[in-house]
């Protein structure tokens, strides 16, 4: 039985077709090799375009602390790497050479037309890639903790900080202001609510500002720019870096955090966008004077309190450390005429650490009883001015008025005392 003829010529087709298409693509590699190679220098030029639009993309971008996807930087190496190859290739067709399709057994021309589609192909091939994103923001953009002693939840400071995470919280309040005395433990409040959204979603951006006397405008800019990965180094127009930060927080869900507040500040001049306008983002202030939160339109003010009297005791007496019993009752004296302010119980609590001699305590305690009460508004300069104080008047005396113990060696309270006693042939030191 002969077999139909079209089942002869179908396969016969397929078979010719294979060989056919790769012949003549291989053919052209050398009839075509000019043409193509103008072709892949026009290619060149759009990959070099596209190329340099994406780098300059990446500079503006790294101006604002953005960094580069993997994808853009994978780009940028693969299109690199055809802009180098590309022009050896072309010199060498510039150059001449057997390009003859009679000249197939030219191996040469034949391997340069080859590499030439592919180059070509290549570079199609980037031009055709849409890369998106370019840039992200920095990887690890976390909050970095204070090291500040951790506030416990069963104290008078742990309350009044689980009221200011309440207002934080709700979706009503925008501005929250605290005050309060001096060295009251204002600040050690604000760094433990900063700490505790460490490692949260609750906001994606938190910026702490310790504020300093006589501290220009334009330096705050940067401290709030550098707190939000914005580089403001090379700016020296405050209103274009209060521009800048406007633009970055509108984009954002933040939290400002003010520390010391010592006059009132127009947020909208250092591009603070208002937080009622903006769901989500609060500002939390805090200043010596109620005045200030009040002018700065808080939407709930604060006031924090001196440190209960337990608290406070408990609190000299863990920087004290062991104290005597006949030493104790002049000890809690001293604690209260702290006033249930932190920083002086930490301060003199930490200068009397250890501390054995009752002569000592007892100056402590008629220097801080001889100071007028306005000095507990400077902690740090009642501390110095009771510790420098010398107390060569407390070491006993004989009944003709003159120091029976030998001589005495001023020194501050903070260095234990050191007295010499003048023996025949022998000197001991205590």
């Amino acid at each position: 039985m002969p077999i139909p003829i079209n089942l002869l010529v179908t396969p016969i087709a397929e078979v010719l077709k294979f060989m056919y298409l790769p012949l003549v693509k291989q053919i052209s590699y050398v009839k075509d090799i000019k043409n193509n190679s103008e072709t892949l220098r026009r290619k060149i030029d759009e990959l070099e375009h596209k190329l340099n639009d994406l780098k300059r993309e990446i500079q503006r971008a790294a101006e604002r602390r953005k960094i580069p996807t993997d994808e853009a930087i994978g780009w940028l190496g693969n299109a690199t790497t055809v802009i180098d190859a590309a022009p050896g290739l072309i010199k060498e067709v510039d150059q001449g050479g057997c390009c003859s399709i009679w000249c197939l057994h030219c191996c040469g021309t034949y391997q340069l037309g080859k590499k030439i589609l592919e180059t070509t192909d290549l570079a199609n091939e980037l031009l055709g890639k849409q890369i998106n994103p370019i840039f992200v923001d920095p990887l690890g953009e976390k909050v970095l903790p204070f090291p500040t002693p951790i506030i416990k939840e069963n104290t008078s400071a742990g309350a009044t900080m689980e009221k200011i995470l309440r207002y934080l919280r709700d979706g009503e309040t925008g501005k929250i202001g605290i005050w309060g005395k001096r060295g009251i433990g204002k600040s050690t409040i604000l760094k433990n609510i900063y700490n505790k959204f460490e490692g949260t979603s609750d906001y994606n951006a938190i910026i702490f500002v310790k504020f300093k006397k006589n501290e220009g405008l334009m330096r705050l800019v940067k401290d709030i720019a550098e707190d939000l990965a914005l580089d403001l180094s090379k700016e020296e127009d405050e209103e274009r870096g209060s521009r800048l930060i406007f633009k970055e927080l509108k984009k954002r869900k933040f939290l400002l955090i003010l520390d010391g507040l010592c006059d009132v500040l127009n947020l909208t001049e250092i591009g603070i966008p208002n937080p009622s306008e903006q769901k989500g983002c609060k500002i939390l202030m805090a200043s010596e004077k109620r005045e200030i939160c009040s002018s700065m339109a808080a939407d709930v003010e604060i006031m924090i309190d001196p440190l209960p009297t337990e608290e406070a005791w408990e609190l000299f007496c863990d920087k004290v450390g062991n104290i005597p019993p006949e030493i104790k009752p002049i000890a809690q004296l001293v604690c209260q005429e702290c006033s249930g302010i932190a920083a002086l119980i930490i301060s003199f609590g930490t200068a009397l650490r250890n501390q054995r001699l009752l002569v000592v305590w007892k100056k402590v305690l008629k220097v801080l009883q001889s100071r007028p009460k306005s000095q507990l508004a400077d902690p740090e300069r009642l501390v110095a001015a009771v510790l420098k104080e010398p107390y060569v008047d407390y070491i006993p005396q004989s009944a003709s008025g003159e120091t029976s113990l030998g001589q005495v060696r001023r020194a501050p309270f903070n260095k234990v005392i050191e007295v010499t006693y003048i023996i025949p042939n022998r000197q001991y030191c205590s």
